[in-house]
Parts: structure tokens; C-alpha cells; sequence
């Protein structure tokens, strides 16, 4: 399993630990919420402020290679499998 971590940048301190079921290979961040994607295709989501999971979404067959956020606000995700999607959050 994989974890990520959401840090305070003014004191460095760690904020909020993230579980997360896989290996985290691309990641994404609002002022609300902290997405991560795992080396097994899944979207996992995070209130930023709390660090409490709100989902975990199967996305792609295999690694999510990248996440980028659009206005709406829209989540697109890129796997290895050569597929893009595109979400609204």
C-alpha cells in the first residue's frame, strides 16, 4: 500500500497523513480537495482540510501517469492504459 501526505508549507509540518491502497504516481490539489492516483488505475479522494478519504474511483487499467484540473471544476486523469478521462468534481 501507498501513502501520501499533505504538509503545511509555511512550517513543513505534516498536516495530514493520507492511507492510500497503492503506490501513488500522479497527484492533484485544491483548496478542498487532495486526489491522488495509484499505480493500480484507482482515483483516490481527500478533503484537503480534514484528510478524511471521500472516494476511491477505479479510473484506468494499470497506472495513472497524470492529473490535471480544469475549471468547473473538472478532474482529467491519464493512465498508462492510453486512456484520458475527464470528471466533474
Amino acid at each position: 500500500s501507498g501513502q501520501a501526505f499533505l504538509w503545511n508549507a509555511s512550517s513543513g509540518a505534516v498536516r495530514h497523513p493520507l492511507a492510500c491502497p497503492g503506490p501513488v504516481t500522479a497527484a492533484a490539489l485544491t483548496p478542498a480537495l487532495a486526489i491522488a492516483g495509484t499505480e493500480e488505475g484507482l482515483l483516490v479522494v481527500w478533503d484537503a482540510q480534514s484528510g478524511k478519504k471521500l472516494a476511491s474511483l477505479a479510473a484506468h487499467d494499470g497506472p495513472v501517469a497524470g492529473l490535471a484540473l480544469l475549471p468547473g471544476p473538472r478532474l482529467v486523469s491519464a493512465g498508462r492504459d492510453q486512456t484520458v478521462q475527464v470528471r466533474e468534481l
